[in-house]
């Protein structure tokens, strides 16, 4: 996706009004407000320039159009593509002014945000955003592409994950894809920071590190044993026996089948 400014407005179509009034300022999950900011990590929030949560704005249609926008990144999503995942059962004429109505509600909240625009052009919108707006799942999306940084940014991270699944709230299987393509970078970030931590020393990042994985997979045979080792490691063994029993309960509820290795194949 572009870094780049704000992009003019190149469509002309018509809006609808916002649901219900409400204007309570936020914090991030490290404490900090953050104004012009998207999350889609567990709840769906979004905060304008204000720091007011705006997120009530946004329909359940909308929250969906936004998802998509996100997914289709910097090369768009293409009109009918658009049109025929948000109102399948519609004919054309119906498609184009529902669409109409729901693109001008997007731009008319967006106009309380900084440095962020929907963009139609060539037959497709987009989303155009700067340095000064901030969504979680392209930040996390930047970590994870280098080590290193994420690495160096490791409590930033912890925040991002620590909100609750990529699109909790999103089960309509139009996000299917979406959430295959983040959650197997997204797993394999947090097993390399679960062995890193680990070994680090870091037993308390580690382990938020292994119920975040429990998040993803509960039956991740490689966060059950790290936890285990920490806490027993940290003198722990009530709590490491816990963990044992809560993966044996998910794993067979998973699975079908009692989990072969006792708890002292992972101690």
């Amino acid at each position: 996706m572009s870094d780049g400014g704000v992009a003019e407005v190149k469509t002309d179509e018509a809006g609808e009004a916002p649901d219900t009034p409400q204007a309570a300022a936020i914090s991030d999950a490290s404490g900090e407000q953050r104004c012009d900011s998207l999350y889609l990590f567990g709840r769906f929030t979004a905060i304008d320039s204000r720091g007011h949560d705006v997120s009530h704005m946004f329909t359940s249609r909308l929250r969906s159009i936004v998802v998509l926008l996100f997914q289709y990144g910097a090369d768009g999503i293409d009109t009918s593509l658009l049109g025929e995942l948000m109102w399948p059962d519609k004919d054309k004429t119906k498609v184009k002014n529902s669409r109409g109505v729901a693109i001008n509600s997007l731009r008319k909240i967006f106009a309380d945000f900084t440095d962020v625009s929907l963009v139609y052009e060539d037959r497709k919108f987009r989303l155009v955003y700067g340095r000064e707006f901030y969504c979680d799942y392209v930040r996390c999306r930047e970590l994870i592409s280098d080590e290193k940084l994420l690495s160096a940014h490791r409590p930033e991270f912890l925040d991002i994950l620590s909100r609750g699944r990529f699109l909790k709230d999103f089960s309509d299987p139009i996000f299917d894809d979406f959430k295959r393509k983040v959650e197997p970078t997204l797993e394999s970030a947090v097993l390399h920071q679960i062995q890193e931590t680990c070994v680090a020393g870091q037993y308390e990042e580690c382990m938020r590190f292994v119920e975040i994985e429990f998040t993803i997979d509960p039956v991740n045979e490689e966060a059950l044993s790290s936890g285990i080792r920490v806490l027993m490691q940290c003198g722990e063994e009530k709590k490491a026996r816990r963990l044992y029993r809560k993966y044996e309960e998910e794993y067979l509820k998973t699975t079908g089948e009692s989990l072969p290795k006792p708890f002292d194949f992972f101690r």
